[in-house]
């Protein structure tokens, strides 16, 4: 009798990979780079099993499925995104640490334009359903409508952290509402909440651009002047919503 082929039992059966964190993992980094080099149409359920060693059960064992695959993908863009901004030292001047959270946001979004656009996708134009959105009772849902698993939920309220801590500094700062207090919290929260909606907006529109490919001749200088605009922008933008007082 001939020997087994390795990986296999009896010469005929693969060996199964165990459904473990480890292989969860490897899901995970497989359909991350699977959206990030081919987009949408490269989330295939075989492929992505097949390029990890194990079967399409082990992807409804480890997410419940496709959709819930996704979800720990958007998860780790957060999560992502988050340590790219956490990585920023905070400026003295709170208004001037906003300005360098929003260009360390747009340059980690314009880094990852599929992963982005999965995390922010709105109604109507989701990637499987990917991105969330705040629902009339504040709970966070699925732009699908579905509830967002509680991993995804938080590493979104995790990416906000940061904005949300330099917006608390201007707020404390000026002495319009009691620090911990929850006009405090409120403000501090609209604060964030603008700027984050202000640069997703310069983002889309970067990306979509970039998406008709480049003008003729850019270069270096051109890219040098997007980046000297976007400050502008920001800094006008941190500026004005620090100035407003509600």
């Amino acid at each position: 009798m001939s020997p087994a082929a390795p990986g296999r039992r009896g010469g005929d059966r693969p060996v199964l990979r165990p459904h473990d964190e480890a292989l969860a993992a490897e899901l995970v980094a497989a359909a991350t780079d699977a959206l990030e080099s081919g987009g949408p149409s490269a989330l295939s359920v075989r492929s992505l099993a097949g390029a990890t060693g194990t079967t399409t059960q082990a992807i409804y064992s480890l997410f419940g499925g496709k959709a819930g695959l996704l979800d720990a993908v958007l998860a780790e863009g957060y999560a992502a995104l988050a340590a790219q901004l956490a990585a920023v030292a905070p400026d003295r001047d709170p208004v001037r640490a906003l300005v360098d959270l929003a260009g360390a946001y747009r340059a980690w979004a314009l880094s990852h334009p599929a992963l982005y656009g999965a995390m922010l996708a709105p109604r109507g134009r989701s990637v499987e359903g990917g991105g969330l959105r705040s629902d009339r009772d504040g709970s966070t849902v699925r732009a699908d409508g579905r509830q967002a698993s509680a991993v995804l939920a938080a590493s979104r309220e995790a990416m906000l952290g940061p904005l949300r801590e330099q917006a608390a500094r201007i707020v404390d700062e000026d002495r319009v509402h009691a620090p911990g207090s929850d006009a405090a919290r409120e403000r501090a929260g609209a604060i964030a909440r603008g700027i984050r909606a202000a640069v997703h907006g310069w983002v889309e529109l970067e990306v979509r651009e970039a998406e008709d490919g480049p003008e003729p001749g850019e270069d270096a200088s051109a890219r040098t002047a997007a980046d000297a605009r976007f400050a502008e922008y920001a800094e006008a933008l941190a500026r004005g919503l620090a100035a407003r007082v509600s």
